[in-house]
């Protein structure tokens, strides 16, 4: 992938993110999990391009709003993603301890945090 970002131009870019369908995501999981579980090749592939053309109008928007933003904005999101990250993985371990007792779950008026 570096080498891919080092390349630059449309080549580069291309290639940078088709390697990027390698990187773990769970969305591409599910994906594939549906993908599997038709009745052949045929299918599954038609599947996952679905799934690609999909989610592909989000990443560029993504990807050329991000352009646009100044370097201190994008720090700031991307410090923001980071403590988004750091509160679900504890929610998500509150949760687990939560169904092995070790911890009470919270519920707040039906909506259940952990």
């Amino acid at each position: 992938m570096q080498w891919a970002l080092k390349r630059g131009g449309a080549a580069g870019m291309a290639l940078l993110g088709a390697l990027s369908g390698l990187l773990p995501c769970c969305l591409v999981y599910g994906a594939l999990l549906v993908a599997g579980s038709t009745a052949g090749a045929l299918p599954g592939a038609l599947n996952m391009v679905l799934f690609g053309a999909g989610t592909l109008p989000a990443l560029l928007a993504a990807g050329l709003g991000a352009g646009r933003l100044g370097v201190r904005a994008r720090q700031a999101l991307s410090r923001a993603a980071g403590a988004l990250m750091v509160l679900v993985g504890l929610q998500l371990a509150a949760r687990g301890l939560a169904e092995l007792h070790v911890v009470p779950h919270l519920e707040v008026g039906g909506l259940v945090f952990w």
